[in-house]
């Protein structure tokens, strides 16, 4: 008998997990695009940016740019947040939907001693 609850229960587990994340939004990949980029900057509500990362990363379109490079591309970052505990110095606030936890994703910028790009990551608060 006891055996068959716990096989009952993990049946129920899976399925609730399952539904979990088949019930969570995801946002497809769109193409980076230096001008909607900035304009959502600010909307919180947007997932433009969050649609565009990917490629933005993939297409290697930050490594080794100085820092006013980066501004002239992506536009100004956002106010210093709790990221720069780990030493990211820019920060860009991306959307929601991508990730275990229910907040908002970011990018996160580092840059070395001589104001180039050293590391950028998508973190979720």
């Amino acid at each position: 008998m006891n055996n068959r609850v716990l096989a009952i229960s993990g049946i129920i587990l899976a399925a609730a997990i399952g539904g979990f994340f088949a019930s969570r939004s995801t946002v497809p990949d769109a193409p980076f695009r230096s001008e909607t980029w900035k304009k959502v900057a600010g909307n919180r509500a947007s997932n433009e940016r969050l649609a565009m990362v990917n490629d933005l990363l993939d297409q290697g379109l930050l490594n080794g740019r100085s820092r006013n490079q980066v501004l002239e591309l992506l536009g100004e970052a956002e106010p210093q947040s709790y990221f720069t505990s780990y030493g990211y110095q820019v920060m860009y606030t991306l959307g929601h939907g991508r990730g275990l936890l229910p907040g908002p994703n970011y990018l996160a910028i580092k840059f070395n001693k001589d104001d180039r790009v050293a590391e950028m990551e998508v973190m979720q608060d």
